[in-house]
């Protein structure tokens, strides 16, 4: 893979930065946290990040510090576009589209 990745995923640390504390722990110890593939692909991966210009290296630390947790957990899920990403998408879909605690 060439740098720049054509057209790479879109990350942004406020989209997934408050789930771990600073010390690296699961702020939501019992969350299934889904992602789309081809973000987690992409993020956490070491070849790519390997390949990454040096001023991108901190997103792809951040990204895979943050994961690190909920993976070794098995609370990190992917899901393709074609798929639904879980109970979540489940209920949201049984309830009309309104959110519900």
């Amino acid at each position: 893979m060439r740098w720049p990745a054509p057209q790479p995923p879109v990350h942004r640390a406020n989209h997934v930065g408050g789930l771990t504390t600073q010390d690296g722990k699961r702020v939501f110890p019992n969350a299934d946290v889904y992602v789309a593939k081809a973000e987690s692909d992409f993020w956490l991966s070491p070849e790519i990040a390997a390949k990454a210009p040096k001023d991108a290296k901190p997103f792809f630390q951040s990204a895979q510090a943050i994961a690190a947790p909920y993976v070794k957990a098995g609370r990190w899920h992917t899901f393709s576009s074609s798929e639904r990403c879980g109970k979540a998408d489940q209920r949201h879909q049984e309830s009309g589209g309104e959110t519900h605690p």
